[in-house]
């Protein structure tokens, strides 16, 4: 066999997905034609949200506290107590997750605006302007230069959100169905 490394599992999967033997029995007698189209990665979410000018600050436990927003180590060690430079008015906009992927490829796909910055993500939280059904991921830079992956995500048990924040080189990567954000800014 040509391809001995399938397993009968993946040839039923491949069976599935075309849509079953009948499409199989139509490909092989040249009934129909398989074209192969790359999925997209990202679909934009509604409008833009646009953000005001944000002032500089120094990021504290009291604010994300007001911010209904618990807050786990790495995002502490990042970006808790330090100062966090202005930024000015821009429009942020959110993109659905077609399909599972690593940071690499979806800070490709957004390109120029895939950072946004602490202030606007924090205007985001306090005005209620993140979805409480999916995660919302946003690409942010720390005080000495370094983009981290900064997820948010709404507890309905705990009536909170929590943060926390990841190398973009960490190999778990994000799901389908997540909401990434990126700015004009």
């Amino acid at each position: 066999m040509k391809y001995g490394d399938l397993k009968l599992g993946q040839i039923e999967a491949l069976i599935n997905i075309i849509g079953g033997m009948e499409a199989v029995e139509r490909i092989l007698a040249k009934t129909v034609k398989v074209v192969l189209e790359a999925m997209k990665l990202l679909t934009p979410v509604d409008k833009p949200i646009p953000v005001p000018d944000v002032s500089e600050f120094v990021l504290t436990e009291d604010m994300l506290k007001q911010a209904n927003i618990y807050s786990w180590d790495y995002f502490k060690g990042r970006f808790l107590n330090k100062k966090c430079p202005a930024a000015k008015a821009a429009n942020v906009h959110a993109h659905r997750l077609e399909q599972r992927s690593m940071d690499k490829p979806i800070m490709e796909a957004l390109g120029k605006g895939v950072q946004t910055s602490l202030g606007h993500f924090l205007w985001l939280v306090q005005n209620g302007a993140l979805s409480k059904d999916y995660v919302s991921i946003f690409y942010i830079m720390d005080d000495e230069g370094v983009v981290w992956a900064v997820d948010c995500r709404w507890n309905a048990g705990c009536r909170e959100g929590d943060v926390n924040a990841h190398s973009v080189e960490d190999a778990s990567g994000w799901d389908e169905g997540g909401q990434v954000f990126s700015s004009d800014s």
